[in-house]
């Protein structure tokens, strides 16, 4: 078996592309809309994080349902190669926005944006979520100024709770 840090980053991206079609099967069976897949190494280990949504949110007995039925998909799939925790959420109150669809849902909501590499000198930009055009997000700052963020720049956008 192997150690919990020796699973690179390329074998990491693969079980996220094997895991996404099975948790979006279950989900959609249990009226729920998978969010997203995470597969992360934390402290205690590594961490297989599937995110619900829905109207009106997903509750804690949904969530469990998920799991019973995804982690026997997993069991007999065998798709992940070590030992992991899975762990089935909904996206919570400042959620991580996860692909061009959510942009869009969310526009006009405040969201931080934090970057690979500098946009403007900044690394970190909050405001409020104008559109995405194409593969650029707009967001408007606080002070009014337009900024445009290409989507493959973002390393991690989520909504952000109004003050």
């Amino acid at each position: 078996m192997k150690e919990r840090n020796e699973t690179p980053r390329a074998a990491v991206g693969d079980v996220v592309a094997r895991v996404r079609p099975l948790a979006a099967r279950v989900a959609d069976r249990c009226a729920c809309e998978l969010v997203g897949v995470r597969y992360v190494n934390e402290a205690g280990g590594w961490v297989l994080r599937v995110i619900l949504d829905r109207p009106g949110g997903v509750t804690v007995e949904e969530c469990a349902a998920v799991s019973r039925r995804l982690s026997v998909l997993l069991d007999v799939e065998d798709s992940i190669p070590h030992a992991y925790t899975l762990e089935v959420t909904s996206p919570g109150v400042e959620r991580e926005l996860c692909g061009a669809e959510e942009y869009r849902r969310y526009v006009g909501r405040r969201v931080r944006i934090e970057t690979r590499g500098s946009v403007r000198g900044r690394k970190l930009i909050r405001g409020v979520l104008d559109g995405l055009e194409g593969e650029v997000l707009r967001i408007r700052e606080e002070s009014g100024d337009a900024l445009e963020v290409p989507l493959e720049r973002v390393a991690r956008a989520r909504l952000e709770m109004d003050l």
